[in-house]
């Protein structure tokens, strides 16, 4: 078990592999550290970040196995009860062409750069 590692709950400290942004949905690399998840099928997401990092710096991840809810960033509007799925920059949005679902959105949001509560899938 890595000294730098840290699990509470359903958060779980991770290596940034880049500058985070916070809410922000992350995927694993190889290396351990996590990155923005992109659009892509079959994505190792893992969670979403609850504040920015700077690279290399550790920071606390939402993860997506731990249930309940996380604060995310829409790359569009969303309304409430729409399924959504993985987009480039690590935001959200409401489509499925070659993205991963993550989970339900829980409110709406109006435009790109919102950031709206969802329930975690499964």
């Amino acid at each position: 078990m890595s000294s730098s590692t840290t699990v509470q709950n359903s958060i779980r400290s991770f290596k940034a592999g880049e500058a985070l942004d916070e809410y922000l949905v992350v995927k694993i690399e190889s290396d351990g550290d996590v990155v923005k998840a992109e659009t892509g099928t079959l994505l190792p997401v893992v969670g979403v970040t609850t504040r920015g990092a700077s690279s290399g710096e550790t920071t606390p991840i939402s993860l997506i196995n731990g249930g309940g809810t996380a604060y995310v960033t829409a790359s569009e509007a969303i309304a409430a009860g729409d399924n959504v799925f993985t987009h480039t920059g690590g935001k959200v949005e409401k489509s499925l062409a070659n993205a991963t679902r993550i989970g339900v959105a829980l409110e709406a949001a109006a435009d790109d750069g919102d950031v709206i509560e969802i329930a975690f899938f499964q």
